[in-house]
């Protein structure tokens, strides 16, 4: 099928004490590439280098114009399908070759880095590329309390957000097992190597804390904490209260 693109900036960070080697994309305005000062949170997509497991020419693919070829960087998880000019293609792979997977020659090199690379690529936002506003996965490992033994949880499972609740899925069939309304929730926090909330006696799990390990808690807190607070709006401009006016709130995890 014809692929859908959209237009953005990119810029190319490699590993410094300063942060992760990475891949970011900012919406598209026109003129230069926006600064620092003017890039904001909201408009950023970030892909870890260390997350990549394949980064190659899709040559089977064809970009948004004639003379633009694309190329893919392949997660665990996801395909990002990116296209830019025929020219400057082959260099992008490159760079995040060498950044992504770097040698043991290039690591013991002392050369301070570069600064990053920045262009304008073409990006795909079909089903190959999984964006914020979609629903995201997340591979979690349930950690044992009182309402995870309650309700049967042991071992591996993909923790759905979408944009009114949290779902548990069993990673293989798919099939959801627990439905958790973000307004059902009493409290949620994160920390490095966890996620965790307490659950309210109307959810399907019943009441209880459940705790997941993943290393991507702070994302998973990211995309609860944007969709509570879109409901507390929304609710904001209803003409009369409803009773499940007590959203969550983050717990301060030491």
């Amino acid at each position: 099928p014809q692929q859908k693109w959209k237009r953005c900036h990119a810029l190319l960070y490699p590993d410094s004490p300063f942060g992760v080697a990475r891949l970011e994309f900012y919406d598209w305005k026109e003129g230069p590439v926006p600064g620092d000062k003017v890039r904001r949170a909201s408009d950023r997509k970030v892909l870890r280098l260390a997350e990549c497991i394949c980064v190659a020419p899709a040559a089977s693919e064809s970009g948004p114009k004639e003379n633009m070829v694309a190329f893919s960087l392949e997660t665990n998880d996801k395909t990002v399908l990116l296209s830019g000019d025929r020219g400057v293609a082959s260099e992008w792979v490159q760079k995040v070759c060498e950044l992504a997977f770097p040698s043991k020659s290039s690591s013991q090199e002392k050369e301070p880095p570069d600064p990053p690379v920045s262009s304008s690529l073409e990006m795909s936002v079909n089903s190959l590329y999984v964006s914020r506003e979609e629903v995201s996965d997340f591979r979690v490992t349930v950690q044992r309390t009182e309402a995870a033994e309650r309700c049967s949880l042991h071992g591996s499972y993909v923790l759905r957000t979408e944009s009114d609740c949290l779902l548990l899925k069993d990673p293989n069939s798919k099939e959801t097992l627990y439905s958790w309304p973000y307004k059902l929730l009493r409290r949620y926090g994160r920390d490095k190597v966890m996620f965790s909330f307490e659950a309210g006696r109307r959810c399907s799990s019943g009441p209880g804390n459940f705790t997941f390990e993943t290393s991507q808690g702070h994302e998973i807190f990211q995309r609860v904490e944007s969709s509570i607070r879109a409901q507390q709006g929304s609710d904001n401009r209803l003409s009369c209260p409803t009773l499940d006016t007590d959203y969550a709130t983050e717990v301060p995890w030491s």
